[in-house]
């Protein structure tokens, strides 16, 4: 799983396998280690309403609803995409997606990426 941040903007891209490991029910995990600290993210499913990210401990989680979940990896939306709206007039902009073969990085393997899908909606990275 790979995360891109900017100011007020998460990504998340995940892998054909990460998504078979969220199918199966497992919450994804990566970890950055900077020597005196260690940055968690993670991915997974909840039983609350509506998309919930929550930043603690150097630990930041996304958690989408299950049913969203289970229809978006067993059919051909491309990602979520939701904005969280915070008092004083933030927001934080979320996406999820699939992860498509980057046409830039010839040397990076492709074969966990989901080219199919990219080829149908005629997008790379």
């Amino acid at each position: 799983m790979k995360l891109r941040c900017a100011t007020n903007s998460i990504r998340l891209r995940v892998r054909k396998s990460e998504v078979e490991s969220l199918k199966k029910g497992h919450k994804l995990i990566e970890k950055v280690n900077f020597g005196s600290a260690v940055f968690t993210f993670s991915l997974g499913p909840t039983n609350t309403p509506n998309v919930l990210t929550v930043f603690e401990g150097g630990q930041l989680s996304v958690h989408i609803p299950l049913q969203q979940m289970t229809e978006w990896l067993n059919g051909d939306d491309v990602g979520i995409e939701v904005e969280k709206n915070f008092n004083g007039g933030e927001t934080l902009k979320i996406l999820i997606e699939k992860d498509f073969p980057c046409v830039t990085r010839t040397a990076e393997d492709k074969a966990d990426t989901f080219q199919e899908l990219a080829d149908k909606n005629n997008q790379v990275c």
